[in-house]
């Protein structure tokens, strides 16, 4: 096996070169004035006709590659667009950035109208972010006519009366554009605008730049996008390379790959080692695209590890050998932890990363896999313990659900046999999953216009969390950005032994919850959730009875702490109390109605059904259907329910909210008995998690 990294060869290359030119002055060659090409896009029954420049040293990058669209008052020609490229700031940028820039006018010649709106639709909808190595993009488009460019990074600059047109027809709330190659519609048009009413300057032109560059649009599904940061990593204190090793297979000759290095991390320490991940990017897109969207070189940063991006590996046999070569180069090389190496990956990148698992159990302490194509995919059988932590869109248009293949239900079986636990779809469960899963937690992302909603197994061999699913709502076959953050918290607990063992470092601050108790896992969700927190830094008091002021408080907290509009009845509310505008809320709010007419008795021990009736109005309160098909023929002590929370009870029950508690052979609800906190902070993370999708739009 023949390795160097591309680094080393370009300092040989460089010392040599400078060698040579010892003592030689350079004059640089003067800068060249860029050129534009006229092209036409049609589409359907529309046609935009406009101007194209792309530089002569165009390198793509997939959708981290930018489209600029110059609107302007002109009526372009070749000669007077090139004039704006060359004066304006516009060559700088697209050469700076390598990306196309394209020259708009109004269709009619005179003035801005819907004609130009549909146009604009076409040209936004005319791009391909399909990135394949070794394929050649330096016309800058296909033989299509499609721009090589990011689907999400287009920026709209607009002068003149063009201002006014992009306001209200671009960057208008339901502005959107139809993308031929997915067969679907974007909800928004661009990643950002600039807008130079009194003309184009190289000053508002770069300024201009520096303001939006920073800003991208990603897309969930179904026309669903939003925006989202874009990172130059060298900005965020993080280097990024592009190396290579040489490698012996006649399949895979050198092995191409981007490493990410924080200002956290010396690659060279002789004191400290690091823990590596692996990222393999999906089918057709850029490695860079996908360390974009996953955002993986900022938790590195922050947890302080090192993060490689494969390039390519398509179609061949030699895959899993080629990426053991690459890891053990890592190591032999740099300051890397040989224990703490994970794998993850990106619908065809998790391909990889199951196949390179399945071979070299071994050399990874977990997998991380994002939008995994089960149902497409061989079904991989591994040998030893192999923690995993899986992210599915619920909107995803391959079959990946047990619920929508055989072969995905065979896959996850797999898995559990090494990870403690039988999976079987069960239809009467039904469901995306079609199991009942030992805990469930969500996790609201607004800003991606997302929740993922986390399914914990426990082994049944030694009690440990080594399989997370996870089904992101209202996501298809894409990323939610902050998902990296939740799969690496739960990959960093675990380490691959020399012998092939597991140490598992689960985190649990609170000393008073044991690892044997049923609500070990619970009360910590619960916690990180900022539902039910510790009553210090390292007690939760599991087994203390819960409060009506301290369950009034958690509901005010899970909605926003929206301001009261005035106060509550309750004279035995103290004024300025950790719980008074809880309260005052939840009173307004019909989510409690007191003990009595003026009293709401917050220090009182709440029953369960108490819990329950708060639970209930709380739900309708957010527009939950809590309408109930069930009945509590299971439980042998329904007549102790009090009357007003019977309906509360039933509904509870039947949205899974309360389980019951074993009493003999039957199961009881226990309705007057109190509510332990451990009891409540396991109500509550249902309860989150059945609520968790509203306002999310």
């Amino acid at each position: 096996m023949k390795r160097m990294s591309n680094h080393l060869a370009l300092a040989l290359t460089l010392v040599m070169l400078l060698t040579m030119l010892a003592g030689v002055q350079v004059s640089a060659a003067p800068a060249q004035e860029g050129t534009v090409a006229a092209q036409t896009v049609t589409y359907e029954d529309v046609t935009a006709e406009i101007f194209r420049y792309t530089p002569e040293d165009f390198e793509f990058r997939g959708n981290n590659t930018p489209l600029l669209f110059v609107l302007s008052d002109t009526t372009f020609t070749a000669e007077t667009a090139a004039q704006m490229l060359n004066t304006k700031g516009f060559k700088t940028i697209a050469d700076e950035e390598s990306c196309s820039v394209l020259f708009v006018s109004p269709k009619n010649g005179e003035s801005w109208t819907e004609d130009d709106y549909k146009a604009l639709q076409i040209l936004a909808g005319n791009a391909t972010d399909d990135f394949y190595i070794g394929t050649d993009y330096s016309a800058g488009i296909d033989e299509n006519g499609y721009f090589y460019a990011g689907r999400w990074r287009h920026y709209i600059f607009a002068e003149g009366s063009a201002v006014e047109f992009a306001q209200t027809m671009l960057e208008a709330e339901d502005a959107g554009y139809f993308m031929p190659q997915w067969s679907g519609w974007v909800d928004g048009f661009g990643a950002g605008f600039v807008y130079a009413k009194d003309g184009f300057t190289v000053e508002n032109v770069a300024a201009g730049w520096q303001t939006v560059r920073h800003t991208t649009r990603l897309y969930n599904n179904n026309n669903t996008t939003f925006l989202a940061p874009y990172y130059y990593w060298e900005e965020e204190g993080i280097t990024e390379t592009a190396e290579s090793i040489k490698l012996d297979y006649e399949d895979i000759p050198e092995l191409p790959y981007y490493l990410y290095v924080p200002d956290t991390v010396d690659l060279d320490s002789t004191t400290e080692k690091y823990p590596l991940v692996l990222a393999f990017h999906g089918n057709a897109l850029h490695p860079q695209a996908h360390i974009q969207n996953t955002r993986w070189p900022l938790v590195a940063k922050e947890n302080k590890f090192v993060v490689v991006a494969v390039n390519g590996l398509y179609g061949t046999t030699s895959n899993a050998d080629a990426i053991a070569d690459l890891v053990d180069y890592m190591i032999e090389n740099y300051a890397i932890d040989a224990t703490r190496v994970y794998s993850t990956g990106y619908s065809k990148g998790t391909m990889e990363t199951l196949n390179f698992a399945q071979s070299y159990t071994e050399k990874l302490a977990g997998i991380g896999l994002f939008e995994p194509v089960f149902g497409l995919f061989p079904i991989y059988q591994p040998t030893t313990t192999l923690p995993v932590y899986a992210i599915i869109g619920q909107d995803e248009f391959f079959p990946v659900f047990p619920s929508h293949t055989e072969k995905a239900a065979e896959s996850l079986n797999a898995i559990g046999k090494v990870n403690g636990f039988t999976y079987t779809y069960d239809e009467k469960i039904g469901g995306y999953w079609g199991y009942r899963f030992d805990l469930t937690e969500s996790l609201r992302l607004p800003e991606e216009r997302g929740v993922m909603h986390i399914h914990s197994i426990i082994s049944k061999d030694d009690g440990v969390v080594y399989t997370k699913l996870v089904d992101a709502y209202q996501l298809g076959h894409n990323v939610l950005p902050s998902s990296a953050w939740e799969m690496w918290d739960f990959l960093a607990q675990f380490s691959r032994n020399a012998d092939g063992t597991l140490t598992v470092n689960e985190s649990n601050p609170y000393k008073d919850v044991a690892k044997n108790d049923w609500y070990y896992y619970d009360v910590q969700a619960s916690a990180k959730a900022n539902l039910f927190c510790g009553t210090s830094a390292t007690t939760f008091a599991p087994t203390e009875t819960t409060t009506r002021a301290m369950m009034v408080t958690v509901l005010y907290r899970l909605a926003g702490q929206p301001e009261a509009m005035g106060s509550s009845p309750f004279t035995d509310v103290a004024k300025d109390s950790w719980y008074e505008d809880a309260v005052n809320w939840a009173s307004e709010n019909g989510i409690v109605n007191g003990v009595s007419a003026d009293c709401f008795a917050p220090n009182e021990m709440l029953t369960r059904e108490q819990a329950a009736t708060m639970l209930y109005r709380y739900a309708k309160y957010c527009g939950e259907d809590t309408s109930v098909e069930a009945t509590l023929t299971d439980f042998n002590d329904i007549d102790k329910i009090s009357s007003y929370a019977k309906d509360a009870v039933a509904w509870a029950v039947d949205a899974d909210v309360i389980q019951g508690m074993p009493d003999g052979a039957q199961l009881s609800l226990a309705p007057q008995e109190g509510a332990e906190r451990a009891q409540a902070a396991v109500m509550l993370l249902r309860f989150a998690d059945l609520v968790s999708e509203n306002g999310i739009e």
